[in-house]
C-alpha cells in the first residue's frame, strides 16, 4: 500500500503531542486510572477518559465501564476534531518551501539513515523530501500505521453516530504552532535526536502500551522523565515541554468549563494530560472538583 494523504493523518500531530509528552515531571504513585468522574456539589458529574494514540485491539476494545459511561454522555470532547478542511491544513504546514528539500537539510549519512528509518511507512523519497523536520519527527514517533483506526479516531466516531455533541479542546492550528513554530534548527535537533535513538522506539512504543493497559499514570510519567535526562539540549526541551503540556493543560482546562458545567461530558485527552502536580486532575481539584478514579 503506498502512502496517502488523508484525515487519520492529523493524529500524527496528537500522537506526537502525546508522546512527546514524555518531558513532563513524574507523578506521585497515587495517581492511577484511565477513567475518572469529575463531580462538583450542584453539578451533574462528568468523565475524563486518558487515551494513547494507538491502533492495538486491546486499546480499542474499550472496558465495558469506560462504554458505559460513553455510552450515556451527552456529549463528547477530544483535544482536536478532524475533518477534511484540517486535513489540508494540516497536510499544508508539513511541507517546506519549494525551494528546500529535507534531503538539503542533512548530512549524507543521516538521510541514509533516514531513508532506511522510512520504509516501513511506503513514504517514497520525493514525498519526503517535502516534509520539514517536525513532520517526519512525528511520523518517526508513531508504529507504522496499519489499519488507520486510532482510539481517538474510533471515539469521534463513535460520538458521531450515536448522535452526541461533538466538541474540541484545540484548534489544528494550536496544534501545529507548538512545532511549526519552532525554528528550523530546532526541528533539526529534534529530528536527529529521533533517528539517534530509531532502534529503541520500538522498545518505547511497547513500554508505553503496557503502562497505559494497566493504567499506570505515574508509570508512564517516571518513564518520560527517564526519556527527557536522555537529551543534549536540555533547556530547549524544558521550553517545549512547558508548550507541550503545562500552557495546553491550562487551556484545555479552561475551554472544558462549559462541558463540566453541562454535566454528563465525556471528555478524552492524552493519558499524560492527566497527571503530574500541573495535570488536568490537579487543576481542577484545585478549583474545587471531587476526582475519583473510575477504572
Amino acid at each position: 500500500m503506498r502512502f496517502q494523504f488523508h484525515k487519520a493523518h492529523l493524529y500524527w500531530l496528537s500522537a506526537l503531542l502525546l508522546l512527546t509528552a514524555q518531558l513532563a515531571h513524574a507523578t506521585p504513585p497515587t495517581q492511577h486510572g484511565m477513567l475518572w468522574e469529575i463531580s462538583k456539589p450542584g453539578k451533574v458529574p462528568s468523565y475524563l477518559f486518558g487515551t494513547i494514540h494507538s491502533e492495538d485491539s486491546r486499546v480499542l476494545e474499550l472496558p465495558r465501564i469506560v462504554k458505559r459511561h460513553f455510552e450515556y454522555a451527552e456529549s463528547f470532547t477530544m483535544e482536536m476534531l478532524s475533518d477534511e478542511t484540517s486535513a489540508q491544513v494540516f497536510i499544508r504546514a508539513m511541507l517546506l518551501p519549494p525551494d528546500q528539500s529535507l534531503r538539503q537539510l542533512l548530512t549524507a549519512k543521516e538521510y541514509t539513515q533516514l531513508l532506511d528509518a522510512i520504509k516501513n511507512y511506503h513514504l517514497p523519497p520525493d514525498k519526503l523530501n517535502q516534509f520539514k523536520p517536525w513532520a517526519v519527527m512525528a511520523l518517526l514517533n508513531l508504529p507504522p500505521q496499519k489499519t488507520g483506526v486510532f482510539l481517538d479516531m474510533m471515539l469521534q466516531d463513535m460520538a458521531r453516530k450515536q448522535g452526541k455533541k461533538v466538541y474540541g479542546l484545540e484548534t489544528i492550528q494550536e496544534q501545529i504552532n507548538i512545532f511549526d513554530g519552532l525554528t528550523q534548527a530546532e526541528q533539526l535537533i529534534l529530528l536527529r535526536e529521533t533517528l539517534e535513538n530509531i532502534d529503541e522506539l520500538d522498545d518505547m512504543f511497547k513500554l508505553l502500551h503496557k503502562l497505559y493497559l494497566t493504567r499506570d499514570l505515574s508509570g508512564m510519567l517516571a518513564f518520560s522523565e527517564e526519556q527527557q535526562a536522555g537529551s543534549e539540549h536540555p533547556e530547549m526541551m524544558e521550553a517545549l515541554n512547558k508548550r507541550l503540556i503545562n500552557d495546553r493543560n491550562l487551556r484545555m482546562l479552561e475551554r472544558m468549563q462549559p462541558r463540566l458545567n453541562e454535566g454528563n461530558a465525556f471528555i478524552a485527552v492524552g493519558a499524560l494530560h492527566l497527571a503530574g502536580k500541573n495535570g488536568l486532575l490537579k487543576l481542577l481539584e484545585a478549583q474545587g472538583y471531587q476526582v475519583t478514579a473510575l477504572y
